[in-house]
Order: structure tokens, then C-alpha cells, then sequence
């Protein structure tokens, strides 16, 4: 697997991008959200991954370190390049999360 990227979204949130495929189970149970249309704030262009509070980052550091997740915090040169079609794995799980968003629920 490759390395995944932990970054800086926003002032209270961070996002897990890259080869998160591999890890999805993990990163749900770890109470990630999986976001399809996140807009990167350095070059607003879309951004795939999963979106966790920041105040989590330690825990979330610490989870992916146990199970031999290797990881980085720099934000790569290439992540623009990323398609949704990287990432998802089972389209009825994502029409559940778009339901589920449509209907606040």
C-alpha cells in the first residue's frame, strides 16, 4: 500500500487522502467521513478522502501507526491527479451516504 497523507482541511478538521482503499473499514470505525467532493484549500480544486475532527488527529495517528499504516502529513504535489474512481468500492455504501446527506438524517 501506499503512503496516505494526513492534512490540514480547515481550522477543525483534518483529511486522510491517497491509497485509503485498503483502509477504508479502518477509517470508518476510526469515525471518519468519506467525502467524494472536498475542495482543496490550497488550489480549490476537488479533493477526495476522509474528513475527521482535528481534535482526533493524535488518535487517528496512533490507530494507523498500530496497524502498520505508514502515512505522512505533507499535503503531495500529485493530489489533484486523484479521481473518485480511486477510491470507491462499493457505489451502494456511497448512494446510502448522498441519501443520508440529501435528508440530513
Amino acid at each position: 500500500m501506499e503512503t496516505i497523507q494526513i492534512v490540514k482541511y480547515s481550522e477543525k478538521a483534518i483529511v486522510v487522502t491517497g491509497d485509503t482503499k485498503p483502509i477504508k473499514d479502518l477509517l470508518k470505525q476510526a469515525g471518519g467521513k468519506f467525502n467524494a467532493r472536498l475542495t482543496n484549500p490550497a488550489t480549490k480544486r476537488t479533493l477526495v478522502g476522509w474528513i475527521f475532527s482535528k481534535a482526533r488527529q493524535n488518535d487517528l495517528e496512533s490507530l494507523l501507526s498500530g496497524n502498520g499504516v505508514k502515512f505522512s502529513n505533507e499535503m503531495p504535489a500529485n493530489i489533484n491527479s486523484q479521481t473518485v474512481r480511486d477510491y470507491i468500492q462499493d457505489p451502494a455504501e456511497i448512494e446510502a451516504d448522498n441519501f443520508c446527506q440529501r435528508n440530513n438524517i
